[in-house]
C-alpha cells in the first residue's frame, strides 16, 4: 500500500541548531516519515527579524521539497513563530496542511527582554510583530493546527502565551523549556498530534 504520509519539516529557536530535533527526528523516522530537519536559521540569536528567519524557511523548503508539494510544519520555540509567519504571510497556507508549534511565545514572553535584538523585541508581549501576526492569526482556520507547551514553562512567560485561540492544543507539566524538544512526552503529543 502506497503510504499517502506527508513530509515534515523542522524549525528550530532561540540559539538553537537544527540538531535540537534529532531524538525527535529520529522517532519518527523510525515510525516511517519522511522528514527535513536540518534547516538552520542564520544568524540564530536573535539579530535579524522574524520574517527574515521565514523568508530562509522558504528558501529552504522550496529547495528541499520544489515550489508546490504539500508538507507539515512543525516548529519549537521562536521557530513556531517563524513558521506561522511563513504561514501566515509568505504563501505556505496554500502547503502546509499541519502546523504543530512546540512551546511557541505565541503572546510573548517576558525573556525577550534580556536582549536588545531585532527577533527578541518581537517576542515581547504586546510587540507590533506579535499584535499583527496574531490579528490574522484566523488564517490558520484553514489548515490543522496544534499548539503542545507547558505549564511550568521557566522561558516562556507567561506559560499561556503559548496558547492559540484556535486549533487544539496539548499542554504538558514540564519545566525546562530547551529540553521540551528531547522529551519523549512531547514526542508522542507530535506523534498523535500527526496521525489525528
Amino acid at each position: 500500500m502506497k503510504d499517502t504520509r506527508l513530509p515534515i519539516v523542522f524549525v528550530h529557536g532561540f540559539w538553537d541548531k537544527s540538531s535540537v530535533f534529532k531524538f525527535m527526528s529520529t522517532y519518527l523516522k523510525d515510525k516511517g516519515w519522511k522528514v527535513y530537519e536540518q534547516f538552520q536559521i542564520i544568524p540564530n540569536n536573535g539579530m535579524i527579524s522574524i520574517e527574515e528567519m521565514a523568508e530562509q524557511l522558504a528558501g529552504y523548503i522550496n529547495v528541499q521539497l520544489g515550489p508546490e508539494a504539500s508538507f507539515l510544519l512543525i516548529g519549537f520555540s521562536m521557530g513556531g513563530l517563524v513558521s506561522r509567519y511563513y504561514v501566515q504571510s509568505l504563501g505556505g497556507i496554500d502547503r502546509v496542511k499541519h502546523l504543530i508549534t512546540i512551546s511557541s511565545p505565541h503572546h510573548g514572553t517576558w525573556m525577550a527582554y534580556l536582549f536588545n535584538r531585532k527577533a527578541c523585541i518581537q517576542m515581547r508581549p504586546n510587540s507590533t510583530f506579535l499584535k499583527t501576526l496574531n490579528k490574522e492569526v484566523t488564517i490558520l482556520q484553514k489548515i490543522s493546527m496544534t499548539s503542545i507547551w507547558a505549564n511550568y514553562d521557566t522561558t516562556i512567560l507567561p506559560n499561556n502565551s503559548s496558547r492559540l485561540s484556535i486549533g487544539n492544543e496539548v499542554i504538558l507539566k514540564f519545566g525546562i523549556h530547551a529540553l521540551m524538544p528531547y522529551s519523549s512526552k512531547v514526542i508522542k503529543a507530535v506523534e498523535q498530534s500527526l496521525i489525528k
